[in-house]
């Protein structure tokens, strides 16, 4: 199963990225415990990150007060986790 369209079409995975701020590198994260960029769209209390051993777990909706709805994160899903340091 893949995540997105261009996974299927190029018959693999790749490396892509988001920052988060988070507070902790295990367990579960409420959206409230994570930062926004000023201007950002709220995330909603209740919604989390869990990260357990290598994978994670993305479940977040942020306050789209302009539409007056929940829009969910394009990052919500189920991930394999790869430590790496910065280079």
């Amino acid at each position: 199963m893949v995540h997105d369209p261009i996974s299927l079409l190029k018959n693999g995975t790749y490396i892509d990225s988001n920052k988060f701020e988070i507070p902790r590198s295990e367990g579960i994260i409420d959206g409230l415990e994570i930062s926004n960029r000023l201007g950002s769209y709220k995330i909603l209390k209740g919604n989390a990150i869990v990260i357990t051993n290598n994978t994670m777990k993305v479940n977040l909706f942020y306050d789209n007060f302009d539409q007056k709805k929940a829009d969910p994160s394009t990052w919500n899903g189920n991930y394999e986790l790869e430590w790496r340091t910065h280079k």
